[in-house]
């Protein structure tokens, strides 16, 4: 049927697997956060997603959280991936630890564009999903079945095992990232 193909032997057959498209999974590899915003209860609608950093704050006027979600969706929905770990850093004044969690979303949002001053323009804010949908939820929609209870270091790294959130995503769960958030008042970290 294809002269031109016909005298075509394949000698090695070889089914690459992520080859050559920056996906190869690794077993320590590290994923960066794809997208990531500061949600504030105090500022319902404004957005921080270009913010260079974010603060967790719960007090009775108050909260903000921080929603992300990671840059390689290949790996996220990979069952044979064993752990998961999330690593905070972490530049507070405070001292010891603050109660927080972690918690898989379970609605899509966008980043956008506000800076550290935050923006009306929309995408994710306390009310909104995207610019124009809120969340089910104000301050983000998520499972509360499927969280992560942990300490943050106000000072340095807190590394977080997400394997439970992880393998959510590996059974076919919709990766919408995760939202971290303090769950006692306090003052900020």
């Amino acid at each position: 049927a294809h002269p031109l193909a016909s005298n075509f032997l394949l000698q090695f057959a070889f089914n690459g697997y992520g080859a050559g498209n920056g996906t190869r999974i690794t077993p320590t590899e590290t994923y960066t956060t794809g997208s990531d915003a500061l949600l504030r209860s105090a500022a319902a609608t404004a957005n921080y997603g270009s913010a260079a950093t974010a603060d967790l704050t719960r007090v009775a006027t108050q909260e903000s959280r921080f929603v992300l979600r990671f840059d390689n969706q290949l790996a996220l929905g990979d069952p044979t991936i064993a752990t998961a770990t999330l690593r905070l850093n972490a530049n507070s004044s405070g001292t010891g630890n603050r109660p927080a969690r972690v918690c898989r979303l379970i609605e899509d949002w966008t980043e956008g564009t506000g800076g550290s001053g935050g923006s009306t323009a929309g995408n994710a804010s306390w009310a909104r999903r995207t610019g124009t949908t809120n969340w089910a939820t104000a301050g983000a929609s998520f499972d509360a079945t499927n969280c992560v209870t942990f300490n943050l270091n106000y000072r340095g790294n807190t590394d977080v095992n997400i394997t439970p959130i992880f393998q959510q995503w590996a059974a076919g769960k919709p990766d919408f990232g995760v939202v971290v958030m303090a769950t006692t008042n306090a003052s900020q970290a």
